[in-house]
């Protein structure tokens, strides 16, 4: 499952990679940084901005991947206890925080080069994924301490 996961995450990243280069050489020379609550752009800016987003949907995409080959690496504050259990258990939560990320990354760079409109609920469905994920791993693995 884990593999197919960071399959689909690389996947979204080189999409995005080819969304924003694709941008630079079709439309105006300004898209769209900004948008109000409603939906509609309010702010814009060069068009070269927009590789930005494949540069952090990359780095996050690496740094999660790390992750998820050595998952005890972030464990800083908390002492999680280092089983089988507890290591499959965070390896998939890296790895579907991931594709979230990625997805939502993806998503904003299509909507920033002007090809879909802004729906900031889209938007916010990721981060309360990745939210609600993060607190029932947290619960799992607590669980899992006892």
């Amino acid at each position: 499952m884990k593999l197919s996961i960071n399959k689909v995450s690389l996947a979204w990243v080189v999409l995005t990679i080819i969304v924003a280069v694709a941008r630079l050489f079709v439309g105006e020379d300004q898209i769209i940084l900004h948008w109000n609550i409603t939906g509609q752009a309010d702010d814009y800016g060069s068009k070269y901005l927009i590789l930005l987003l494949p540069l952090i949907s990359l780095l996050i995409f690496l740094m999660l991947y790390s992750y998820s080959k050595n998952p005890y690496k972030m464990n800083t504050r908390v002492r999680i206890v280092q089983n089988e259990h507890n290591t499959e258990l965070l390896c998939r939560y890296y790895s579907i925080v991931q594709l979230l990320v990625t997805t939502l990354l993806l998503y904003l760079t299509i909507a920033i080069a002007g090809y879909v409109p802004m729906y900031v609920f889209l938007i916010c469905l990721p981060i309360i994924g990745v939210a609600i994920y993060t607190v029932y791993i947290k619960h799992k693995l607590s669980h899992s301490q006892r």
